[in-house]
């Protein structure tokens, strides 16, 4: 039961940090172009 309410938490982190890690690639890649 508590991993269950644990769940869309996790899902949400998992997101994040994916959101996170593309918004890191596309400003390395923007910075070569400066």
């Amino acid at each position: 039961m508590i991993l269950y309410s644990m769940l869309p938490c996790l899902v949400l982190t998992l997101k994040f940090f994916n959101i996170l890690l593309a918004f890191s690639q596309l400003i390395s890649r923007g910075s070569l172009t400066f």
